[in-house]
């Protein structure tokens, strides 16, 4: 995984963290108050490592100081973006300081969740040693610290330690705590925390691996793997004690942390040793603890040796020597005036008038000046190791180190191995270097490894028309997918009834369970309506309407204009063209129908009356007309439709006509009423009248107040010549025209007219 740390801008304001899962996101490493070496310029790196959601693809985290002023906060920076199974490690820079760590989850640009460690920080770690002086005693009245940043190693063992002591232990120095791996309360470490809290407002984490009693024998024959005993208490140490103690440290937890220098206060117990030999074995065991981690290690060497409240030079001289001679160590303050006198000769004490424990805080604090910070090149930690995972078949995942050089990894199984094989639970690893310095590897929930089912959807959900086209897609598009039928696309297209479903593949080559599974319904579209006349007819007047049907088994018809039913009215004056269209409940439609075509005719104009003879109204405008409603002062003049009408005497007359339309757009269209036409029998007329004279367009008219049945006509000139030889016409009532031919007539004729027995002359002048 991605080592670099880079800073990741990122819009999502804090907001969005509200109501998020915290549960999603385990923070394995660090642990509550862990505290990371800082460097000489005051950077440093917090390791982070954890578990989240296996669908997160990128891990951010930022620092804020817990207190305003204790630290400088960052922004967000990426931590890892090359995840497996939601596993992540890498590191935050920052500078010196106490802080909360927040690290927060994202999948393809999504947050996820977020989880917090409120109190971690940058600063500087001691790791302490020597014997009792440097151990300490709850009895002697120690002082715990004050300040919150002012942290302990909180796992003890009295006899010894193994490899596998726990890195996360860490606590508050409080005035009981024994700090681990071996000191006896507080001591001075509480008091000398608070006071490098203040100096230099960072946090400060000791550890703690002196051994009461001890002496520089006893540490070098530890080193070399022989057995040794203690002076005191006559008992051989066991389990590589006590060096073990300080070793472990070294190659486990100040690997992870870091660290700023060992401080060593030891010699009391050395008084009867010769300086010689006491320089000898102090510089071999400072040159053997370098040797043994395989780095430089700055050591403060305070000058010790006060014994039944006396001091030994040539103890006070050796240590100094060791101090001038060797590269990286430094001289810590001469204790052997601390505290003076002492109540047993040895051990610094607090009583309230004499607190000899505090004065070794105020002494190493004026020790560790940043001058001599300076002067040393603290260790700072190593990452944590990313790990590896291949799927292999039967469900199980295949486990490695990322990046192995060294050695062989011992995994949390207890297997030790370079690749392991499981299929369920947590696995991590340890990992030695050449010199035996522990790495630590991240956490990964084998579980995890494996890609959650698919969720696949489509936007036609499960049912499509046919000839149509569903989608469907999956919930991810970082693993490869493999559909049902083989197919690897991202987009699955389906044109056919059927099941869908698929499984994911990640990187590792591990394989999901199936997803959900979709079942595809293709529905055949209907065939078009057949548009038909309720009446056969597609004509209609003014005023009426046309009634479509559309027949159809389908659940809806749509219209070409957009309404529906199975029925359509028609109305209204104009010309139109309708279609439709079949429509199944499940949206499937058929093509659209042939057109048909409505006529909605407006009505005629109303006829226009005149009284066209003595006896007689009749139609000026008829040639839209095929026949016509009389009406004789408001009532129907019942069997009259022509155009003409003889009143049965004076009074109002008013007409309607009928206008006829032809398929396939059929109506017969009534007309308005005309406006009321007074008629008035001419007075002095009777009988069979012939008008006008002289006549009009070569035209006369004959009409009779009473039906005449048969009647014939003769025309002669004056005379007596006949000019136009008899004609009959029947039904003579209502003016009837009749038409002189094409001859010329001029000045006065004779028109003879005989009917029923009788026999009347008209004098007609032509002009």
């Amino acid at each position: 995984m991605s080592r670099l740390i880079k800073v990741a801008v990122f819009l999502v304001s804090n907001l969005l963290f509200t109501g998020l899962s915290y549960a999603q996101l385990e923070i394995t490493f660090p642990a509550e108050r862990a505290v990371f070496q800082r460097d000489n310029q005051n950077n440093g790196y917090i390791t982070i490592s954890g578990i989240a959601s296996k669908e997160a693809t990128v891990i951010e985290a930022k620092l804020t100081p817990v207190v305003a002023g204790q630290g400088t906060e960052t922004d967000w920076q990426l931590i890892d973006e090359q995840l497996i199974g939601g596993t992540f490690s890498g590191q935050i820079s920052g500078k010196g300081g106490w802080y909360k760590l927040q690290v927060r989850a994202f999948s393809n640009g999504n947050l996820l969740s977020i989880s917090v460690i409120e109190k971690v920080g940058i600063g500087e770690v001691f790791v302490i040693s020597g014997q009792s002086n440097a151990q300490g005693f709850l009895r002697f009245n120690p002082k715990g610290s004050v300040d919150d940043r002012v942290n302990g190693y909180g796992f003890y063992k009295a006899d010894f330690i193994d490899e596998n002591a726990t890195l996360t232990d860490i606590r508050h120095i409080d005035r009981e705590l024994n700090i681990g791996p071996h000191g006896q309360s507080a001591w001075a470490w509480g008091e000398l925390g608070d006071k490098l809290a203040a100096k230099y407002n960072v946090p400060v984490l000791f550890f703690n691996t002196a051994y009461e009693g001890t002496l520089i024998e006893n540490w070098v024959k530890s080193a070399r793997g022989e057995t040794t005993q203690h002076q005191g208490y006559g008992f051989t140490f066991t389990g590589g004690a006590p060096y073990s103690f300080l070793k472990i440290i070294l190659q486990n937890h100040v690997n992870i942390y870091g660290m700023r220098s060992i401080i060593w206060i030891q010699g009391e117990s050395d008084y009867q040793t010769d300086g010689d030999i006491y320089y000898a074995n102090l510089k071999y065991f400072v040159n053997k603890v370098g040797s043994d981690v395989g780095k430089t290690i700055p050591w403060i060497i305070t000058k010790t040796s006060l014994n039944f409240n006396l001091s030994f030079d040539k103890i006070l001289f050796a240590q100094g020597k060791v101090i001038n001679e060797l590269p990286n160590v430094f001289s810590g303050p001469l204790t052997d005036y601390v505290g003076i006198p002492r109540y047993d000769g040895v051990h610094l004490f607090n009583n309230g008038f004499l607190d000899g424990i505090s004065e070794l805080a105020e002494a190493l604090n004026g020790t560790l000046n940043q001058n001599l910070l300076n002067q040393m090149t603290p260790i700072q930690g190593k990452p944590i190791l990313p790990l590896n995972a291949v799927c292999v078949s039967g469900g199980n995942a295949r486990i490695s180190l990322k990046d192995n050089s060294t050695n062989t990894p011992s995994w949390s199984n207890g297997v030790k191995a370079d690749v392991i094989q499981l299929s369920s639970g947590r696995i991590s690893a340890k990992v030695k270097d050449p010199n035996g310095n522990t790495s630590i590897s991240e956490v990964i929930e084998v579980k995890n490894i494996f890609p959650s089912a698919p969720v696949i959807s489509s936007q036609s959900q499960n049912t499509i028309c046919e000839g149509s086209t569903a989608t469907f897609t999956a919930d991810r598009t970082d693993y490869k997918i493999t559909w049902q039928d083989g197919s690897e696309a991202a987009i699955y297209t389906a044109t056919t009834t059927e099941d869908i479903y698929a499984r994911y593949t990640n990187a590792e080559g591990c394989t999901s369970p199936l997803s959900n599974q979709i079942s595809l319904r293709v529905v055949a579209n209907p065939s078009p309506p057949v548009l038909t006349s309720a009446n056969g007819n597609f004509g209609e007047c003014e005023g009426g309407a046309v009634i479509l049907n559309a027949q159809s088994s389908a659940a809806k018809v749509i219209w070409s204009d957009g309404s529906e039913g199975v029925s359509k009215s028609v109305s209204g004056v104009g010309n139109f063209i309708f279609s439709a269209k079949a429509e199944t409940p499940e949206g499937c439609s058929s093509p659209f129908s042939d057109e048909v075509e409505v006529n909605i005719y407006p009505k005629p104009a109303p006829p226009t009356i005149t009284q066209n003879g003595p006896y007689s109204v009749g139609v000026v405008n008829d040639e839209v007309y095929e026949s016509y409603i009389w009406k004789f002062e408001g009532q129907l003049l019942e069997g009259e439709n022509s155009d003409q009408v003889a009143p049965p005497s004076n009074g109002f007359l008013n007409i309607a006509g009928y206008e006829r339309h032809q398929a396939p757009f059929a109506a017969l269209c009534l007309s308005n009423d005309s406006g009321l036409l007074f008629f008035e029998k001419v007075e002095d007329a009777q009988g069979l009248v012939v008008y006008p004279s002289p006549p009009v367009d070569n035209k006369v008219y004959l009409t009779s107040d009473q039906p005449i049945d048969l009647l014939s006509i003769g025309i002669f000139d004056t005379q007596g010549k006949a000019v136009v030889r008899s004609q009959q016409i029947r039904n003579v009532n209502l003016p009837y025209e009749f038409v002189f031919d094409q001859q010329v007539f001029h000045g006065f004729y004779i028109m003879v007219v005989n009917y029923d027995g009788l026999e009347k002359r008209f004098r007609l002048f032509f002009e």
